[in-house]
């Protein structure tokens, strides 16, 4: 499981939804997701194509996935 320290940055400076960021982050990356920041936020990619980003907002943390109509096949 290899983590990116700019994620761990991020966390750390998340005033809503760090405890939920930390327990969902090891269940990415043990999907063989690859992490880093895009659009200043943790986004998980698989061979170089996005597959989900983590995207915090006042009431909820969502995992916003890239043609998630691909996720049934």
């Amino acid at each position: 499981m290899h983590t990116d320290p700019a994620v761990d940055a991020y966390i750390a400076d998340s005033e809503l939804w760090p405890d939920e960021m930390t327990s969902l982050r090891p269940i990415l990356l043990a999907s063989g997701l690859d992490e880093e920041i895009k659009w200043r936020k943790p986004c998980y990619s698989h061979d170089g194509s996005n597959v989900v980003i983590v995207q915090e907002m006042k009431d909820h943390l969502a995992l916003m996935f890239f043609k998630g109509c691909l996720l049934y096949t």
